[in-house]
């Protein structure tokens, strides 16, 4: 601890050779106030080196991160490659759809169509069943929404006007 004024200590401080010289003094970074006396705080240039890495690679990570949270929602859905009608009591449409990183095994998707006037209407609801090992994931199209039988039927049979409209999105919408 050191005794004397704050503006002499501080002008005293900032009294160093040029940096980064062997020579030179440490750096001062700042001055509290403690029990009457006045503390200094320095640090060395080897500090001030080390506390600029850890900044700058936090400053790294953040921006990465941001990014891959970007891509992600810029994401376009998978279109369905192909449907296949599944047989027995509780009969749906099996989908293949093209690789995504936004879906998981077990989750719950909902089916849009693109009417002619351009709005996306939910056409079913459904689960991923499988990602396979290239990508490709498969979705059971469970539930059709009431009136979209004809529109599942079509995916059953791959008719290609429909394929190309259909999208699958990961999340359930209460239409």
């Amino acid at each position: 601890m050191q005794k004397g004024s704050f503006l002499s200590l501080l002008l005293r401080g900032f009294r160093t050779t040029a940096l980064p010289t062997a020579g030179a003094y440490a750096l001062l970074l700042a001055i509290v106030s403690l029990g009457g006396g006045i503390v200094t705080v320095t640090l060395t240039p080897f500090w001030v080196g080390t506390i600029g890495v850890v900044v700058l690679f936090s400053i790294c990570t953040f921006a990465a991160a941001a990014l891959i949270a970007f891509r992600a929602n810029q994401s376009a859905s998978p279109r369905v490659r192909v449907g296949k009608q599944m047989p027995g009591p509780n009969a749906y449409v099996l989908c293949l759809l093209d690789s995504s990183p936004m879906f998981a095994v077990g989750m719950a998707v909902s089916f849009f169509d693109t009417d002619q006037n351009g709005f996306e209407v939910q056409v079913g609801i459904g689960e991923v069943v499988s990602i396979q090992e290239n990508g490709l994931i498969q979705v059971a199209l469970a539930l059709p929404a009431s009136g979209y039988e004809e529109v599942v039927n079509k995916i059953a049979n791959n008719e290609k006007r429909i394929l190309e409209t259909i999208r699958v999105k990961p999340f359930v919408s209460a239409a």
